[in-house]
Parts: structure tokens; C-alpha cells; sequence
């Protein structure tokens, strides 16, 4: 849930958020509005720019950052709340992160965007199945493997042969 509220908030703030009059700080598009004020003027400071410059540069830099903060910080919030042990597995989940900031993440973005969602929806849907395979990698989410005798037997018009 982290990572699916956090993704979709600064996503959406981000393509509304307004510099010169922003949301208040205790709305929902407000807090990561301030979230993304914030970031944007110690990201100038750090390069010695004027406050709220550059706007491109800072915007590729969010989207990376986002891509990659957001799904790390709801899959830290799960393994610490479910106290799960990570051990040798611990890269895992970091690995699946970074190869999603890759261009690989656009792949379930633009599946998630034909299906009709908007940006900041897609890009939400895109972190939750990034988590998802973060905590399937750490064995926290387990899919089961059927056995044959599971399996329905199909009605055939034919008897099977005895072996």
C-alpha cells in the first residue's frame, strides 16, 4: 500500500502541482506537492541553481527517484511489519528495483496505460507489481505448484489406453 500511495501521489502532484500556490500541506495532493517543493529546491541548492529552476533536469531525476524510492519504501515497510528474515536474499528485492528503473519499467507502464488508466494510476499499478515481485523474491509470497492428480482430467470421447 506504500508503495501503491506514494507512487501515485507524487505522480499525480507532479503533473498538477502548481509552484506558485500549492495545495495546503494536510491534503492529500498537498503533502507530496510539499514533498516535491522540497526535493526541487535542495536539488537546485545541491547544483547551485535559483530555486524552482530547470524543471526538465529535475523532472528526470523525480521519475527515476520515484520509480526507484517508492516500491523500495512499501517493500521496507512490509519486511519490517511481517518481520521477515532477508538474509542472502536481501539483493533480490534491491535488484528488481533498479532493473525497474531501467527502460524495462516502461513495459508494464504502457500495458498498464492501454488499458485505460490515467498516468498517475498506471504508474501506481506499475510500483504495486514491482513489489509484488520484490516480495515474491524474498519467498514471502508463495505460489503454490500443482500436482498432476490436482488437475481436472478432461472428458475425452476416448478411453485411455492402459500402461
Amino acid at each position: 500500500m506504500v508503495a501503491l500511495v506514494s507512487t501515485h501521489g507524487l505522480v499525480y502532484s507532479g503533473i498538477q502541482m502548481d509552484t506558485h500556490q500549492p495545495m495546503p500541506l494536510f491534503t492529500y495532493q498537498g503533502f507530496f506537492e510539499h514533498i516535491l517543493l522540497a526535493s526541487w529546491r535542495f536539488w537546485n541548492a545541491v547544483h547551485g541553481w535559483a530555486p524552482l529552476r530547470h524543471a526538465g533536469d529535475f523532472g528526470t531525476v523525480l521519475a527515476i527517484g520515484t520509480f526507484l524510492i517508492c516500491p523500495l519504501l512499501g517493500f521496507v515497510v512490509f519486511w519490517l511489519a511481517a518481520r521477515l528474515p532477508l538474509g542472502q536474499a536481501g539483493w533480490k528485492p534491491l535488484a528488481i528495483a533498479v532493473a525497474f528503473t531501467t527502460p524495462l519499467q516502461q513495459v508494464p507502464s504502457v500495458i498498464f496505460h492501454s488499458t485505460g488508466l490515467e498516468t498517475a494510476q498506471a504508474e501506481a499499478a506499475r510500483a504495486l507489481l514491482v513489489f509484488l515481485l520484490m516480495a515474491w523474491s524474498t519467498g514471502a509470497i508463495r505460489i503454490p505448484k500443482r500436482e498432476p492428480s490436482d488437475s481436472p482430467q478432461l472428458a475425452t470421447p476416448f478411453p485411455r489406453a492402459a500402461s
